[in-house]
Formats: structure tokens, C-alpha cells, sequence
């Protein structure tokens, strides 16, 4: 890259304060480097949303509603009426508010949606509680921590927790770089606690 394309002209490289150079350079779009990037969200769910981004400075902004498709992973009663194993859940593709461009927090905000009229007469059953929400995404390598509001902890019953279980693992797992999921509540990760039968 040319820099006069970055700084202008030759005379203002001259005169050009380092700090201020690099606020330019920084400043260029097609410049970034991979980070951990904050997200705010100004709905009804509290605290940051974190996720693997590219922007740097550091924030994402929140893009203009929009919907978009996305796929979660539920149980359904008619494809498996007597439900014999818990953690059998199928992939379905919804289309949502799009609130970010990360596809990972829109697919989790998605999963945590209630299912339509339409959805749950074709069979499709959500074990996550009513009111569940999203604290944070983060990636850390192949494994991704997915926090949630303190909703989740009212799960009851051993068939619950483990098709909750399943249908945020296999929701993430969806993500060819996601290998491992741990599922928080606030913040709480001890997974001999969360979601157990």
C-alpha cells in the first residue's frame, strides 16, 4: 500500500506526530488484525457479548435490523415420538433477527427465540426455559464458552437438562472450528454443576 494512500502527501509524513500516525493508520479499514472484540447489547440482556472479531478498535457496532437464516438444533415429537434418548435433537433452520454479523451470536439468540405456531405444530420442542438469555460468546482455540442469564439454572428433570445440553452443543458444534462447548451461568462454568441429570 502506497503511503501516500495512508498519510497523504510526502509533506505531511514531515509534520506528522508518531501518535498521530498511528491513529491514521489505524484508522484505514482494509488494516485490521484478528482480536477479542466487545460487543454492547442494548436489549434486555445485560453485560458484553464477546466473540472473535475484526476490528480495531475494538468494538463491533450493532448492524440495523434485518433478518437472517439461521440453523439451531431441537427436539421433535414427531420425528421421534417416544423420545427414547434425550439428547436426539435435529437440525432446524429459522430465520431471525439479525442483530450483529457474527453468525455465532445471532445462531444462539436464535436457539434461545420461542418456536412459532407453525414450528411447533410441525413437532419441534424447545427444552430451554422461557427467559433464558445470552451473556457472552467467547472462543478460546477449538472450544467455545457460551454463557447464559440465570434462567437456565431453572431447568428440572434429567430428559431437560440433557437435551438443553444437546441442543446448545450441537447448535455451536455447527461451527466447523468449534470441537468443545462449556456452558456457563453467570459466569459460573463448573460443569460438574451446570445442566446435570
Amino acid at each position: 500500500i502506497p503511503w501516500s494512500t495512508l498519510l497523504g502527501s510526502p509533506s505531511r509524513l514531515q509534520r506528522l506526530p508518531f501518535r498521530t500516525f498511528l491513529q491514521d493508520f489505524k484508522a484505514r479499514p482494509h488494516i485490521h488484525t484478528q482480536r477479542i472484540s466487545q460487543i454492547g447489547d442494548d436489549s434486555q440482556e445485560q453485560g458484553k457479548v464477546t466473540i472473535i472479531g475484526q476490528d480495531d478498535n475494538g468494538k463491533i457496532a450493532q448492524i440495523a435490523s434485518t433478518t437472517v437464516k439461521i440453523t439451531a438444533y431441537y427436539s421433535n415429537i414427531k420425528k421421534d415420538p417416544d423420545i427414547v434418548d434425550c439428547s436426539r435433537v435435529y437440525p432446524l433452520e429459522r430465520e431471525v433477527e439479525k442483530k450483529y454479523e457474527q453468525m455465532e451470536i445471532n445462531t444462539v439468540k436464535g436457539l434461545l427465540f420461542s418456536l412459532t405456531e407453525a414450528e411447533k405444530a410441525a413437532g419441534w420442542v424447545s427444552s430451554v426455559p422461557a427467559g433464558v438469555t445470552l451473556k457472552s460468546i467467547k472462543i478460546d482455540g477449538n472450544t467455545a464458552v457460551v454463557d447464559f442469564g440465570s434462567a437456565l439454572s431453572e431447568a428440572a428433570g434429567s430428559c431437560t437438562v440433557i437435551s438443553i445440553r444437546s441442543q446448545i452443543e450441537n447448535t455451536m458444534k455447527q461451527f466447523k472450528y468449534v470441537k468443545d462447548v462449556v456452558i456457563c451461568i453467570e459466569g459460573d462454568c463448573k460443569q460438574d454443576q451446570i445442566l446435570q441429570p
